[in-house]
């Protein structure tokens, strides 16, 4: 009785609303992912797909691999409670509007600056949100803007870098903020300055097509391969958002997500915002394979492209095998392997390499 409580607790705190779009996103950091994470393994079974975030086409998916038959009855009523927030197909427009307010108190005067506060800029969250959600069939818009303290100040008191010689390029000309007029307050609300206010708009936004075994969008979003809390290799929910291209392709065994990223080029100071010999671009291609119910992989290949000499639209083919590449001047390549194992009914083993 106490377990069935405690999951229908939980339940009821993440169903809202139903989706309506089989292209609908389900954003990373929606607290979706850590129940229908611990649904599989209470069940036996590893996590679903960690290349994330999910259409509800791709959440359907993933929840038709388990078997309600096998299930508890505290597993069985969580299971259920997600089929209601999956809802039905049809086409609507919502409008909302997010109203988040937070108080930040400490009474250290070293805590000065953004990156000494745990609670920092991707953490905290805007005071007012209104979004804009049109779904139409599998086709699925989403825009937002957002009200709230930003990651700059009028306040900041800056420094050099100084010289240093490890770092790419000369950044002897850029500041970096040694006090924030954000963060060295001992008290604040998070209701912005003129001054401090969120640059960013819109700070999410993406549009996507979604069918039963696949989708593609644009997104401005966060994003994440794999499933640790202790932060991903490729992507992780950390960054505050990417801005990237997404094709995936599912079925019950086997995920397969390819993504080109496209890293923001101003490095501050008297830089341009788009000088050519900073662009890059990132591409990435990442299959989960689903080896028995409790036992699966993942690999990726992955690589940062310099546009140095312009862009060559061939290397944009997702079947490359980026680390042949004879281009290495321009090319920086990485891969990564994940693997999850459940021995046991509510133990997981995760690790990436």
């Amino acid at each position: 009785m106490h377990k069935r409580f405690v999951v229908s607790l939980v339940i009821l705190h993440v169903i809202s609303f139903a989706f309506c779009s089989p292209g609908e996103v389900i954003p990373v950091g929606d607290c979706f992912y850590d129940i229908i994470d611990a649904l599989f393994v209470l069940n036996g079974q590893t996590v679903p797909s960690g290349a994330r975030p999910w259409t509800k086409a791709e959440a359907e998916n993933e929840l038709s691999r388990l078997d309600r038959s096998d299930m508890s009855d505290a597993v069985a009523d969580m299971y259920s409670r997600i089929q209601v927030y999956l809802g039905d197909d049809g086409s609507s427009v919502r409008f909302g509007l997010t109203a988040s307010p937070e108080i930040y108190t400490h009474t250290n005067q070293e805590f000065n600056t953004e990156d000494v506060w745990p609670l920092g800029y991707n953490r905290r969250r805007q005071i007012l949100v209104p979004s804009l959600d049109i779904s139409v069939g599998g086709l699925f818009f989403h825009t937002e803007l957002s009200f709230g303290i930003g990651r700059a100040s009028s306040e900041d008191e800056f420094g050099h870098y100084g010289n240093l010689e490890s770092f790419p390029v000369d950044v002897s000309d850029r500041l970096l903020v040694t006090s924030s007029g954000i963060y060295a307050p001992y008290f604040r609300f998070n209701v912005p300055k003129s001054s401090e206010s969120e640059v960013q708009t819109p700070r999410y936004a993406w549009l996507t097509y979604a069918w039963e075994k696949g989708s593609i969008g644009f997104y401005k979003a966060k994003k994440e391969w794999g499933i640790t809390k202790l932060g991903n290799y490729i992507y992780d929910k950390h960054v505050s958002s990417y801005s990237f291209v997404s094709a995936k392709f599912f079925n019950r065994v086997v995920n397969l997500d390819f993504s080109v990223m496209f890293p923001y080029s101003y490095l501050g100071g008297s830089a341009k915002a788009y000088e050519m010999e900073y662009q890059r671009i990132f591409l990435s291609h990442r299959i989960q394979v689903q080896i028995l119910k409790n036992l699966s992989v993942a690999l990726s290949e992955n690589v940062m492209y310099w546009l140095k000499g312009g862009f060559e639209p061939l290397f944009t083919n997702p079947a490359l095998i980026y680390h042949n590449n004879v281009e290495d001047n321009l090319f920086n390549a990485l891969a990564h392997l994940e693997f999850e194992f459940v021995p046991l009914r509510g133990l997981r083993i995760y690790s990436q390499f």
